[in-house]
């Protein structure tokens, strides 16, 4: 992969590296970039073939009789082995979709043991095509480019601090420091946390089914943005948000949900407090319930929790139930 100067990056869109998942229908990985001139999130689509795959110690011969699922291409490859320092032989399996290597009793990794069948797909394509999350780059055609740092600049801050370091270690100081002072973005962010009404008080309400009505939906963004839709019932009472907050009032839930929805594509990030098990999940379900679009529900769910078409989503339930977070940062406080 190239790299680009600073003269050359001015006549080009900078662009974040936001985020990477996989569109099980179209087949392919895909990349959030971040515009950071307007904020918002656009989607390109890998060209480059990439496919999942694993590794086994098995021939090419052996794994050719098993007939697995899903596999595409069966190849040898060379690798490194750092433990025992040697190289070592490996059947590889290119298989068509990540479930095919892992995810479900037939996949390839219940099959027989495998190397590298547990990362996430779309951490491996990161890896392979060497990109690096919410680093600057500029999108040439289809090809990402890594905005390039002033080198000279961070080879002299080296030779003042690190005199003495060899040759290898300077050069691995270099990476990181590119890596660390690399040009940040200013996000812009939602807050937002739903209400629902369950026929029974004592009853959460089940965010698979989404049976219960979302009556209330609050939400604070980093623009200034400050509203509480409100969903009219029969034994409903006019609230005045004052000057802090605008209530809107809606007498249909599915004019409230696609309202809600088209909120949340405005927003690159989305956090909320619990939200992978509950409000984005309900959210989800409750618009196909009501029959609304697939393609107009911005909220995608995966075993690894709720996240988003376009932007990412952070639970801050998961964050400060993180160990390291309750010890580290905040001292066991809570």
């Amino acid at each position: 992969m190239g790299q680009t100067s600073l003269d050359e990056h001015l006549k080009f869109k900078t662009y974040f590296l936001f985020g990477c998942a996989y569109d099980g229908k179209e087949g392919k990985a895909y990349l959030k970039l971040l515009d950071i001139e307007n904020n918002q999130v656009e989607i390109i689509y890998d060209e480059s073939g990439h496919k999942p795959y694993c590794y086994v110690l098995e021939s090419l011969e052996e794994v050719e009789k098993l007939k697995l699922q899903g596999v595409v291409k069966i190849e040898v490859e060379k690798k490194y082995d750092l433990f025992r320092d040697r190289e070592v032989k490996l059947t590889k399996i290119i298989a068509s979709d990540p479930l095919a290597i892992g995810g479900t009793s037939a996949s390839i990794r219940e099959k027989m043991k495998a190397w590298e069948a547990d990362i996430p797909y779309h951490l491996c394509y990161l890896y392979d095509m060497r990109l690096i999350p919410s680093i600057p780059y500029r999108l040439d055609g289809k090809i990402l480019e890594p905005l390039e740092q002033d080198r000279e600049k961070i080879r002299k801050v080296i030779e003042k601090y690190f005199p003495d370091l060899s040759r290898d270690d300077r050069k691995v100081i270099e990476e990181w420091i590119a890596l660390m002072e690399a040009e940040h973005c200013k996000l812009k962010h939602l807050s937002l946390d739903i209400e629902v009404l369950s026929p029974v008080a004592t009853r959460v309400p089940s965010p698979d089914k989404a049976r219960d009505k979302v009556v209330a939906v609050s939400m604070v963004g980093s623009d200034g943005r400050r509203e509480v839709y409100l969903l009219k019932t029969p034994n409903f009472i006019e609230v005045d948000g004052g000057s802090e907050f605008t209530v809107k009032v809606f007498d249909d839930e599915v004019e409230m949900l696609k309202k809600i929805y088209e909120v949340i594509e405005e927003y690159p990030v989305v956090a909320t407090f619990n939200g992978d098990d509950f409000d984005l999940p309900y959210l989800r379900h409750r618009g196909e319930q009501l029959k609304i679009p697939k393609d107009k529900i911005p909220i995608i769910l995966s075993r690894e929790g709720a996240s988003l078409r376009k932007g990412i989503h952070i639970d801050l339930y998961r964050l400060f139930n993180n160990k390291s977070i309750q010890v580290y940062a905040f001292d066991n406080k809570y």
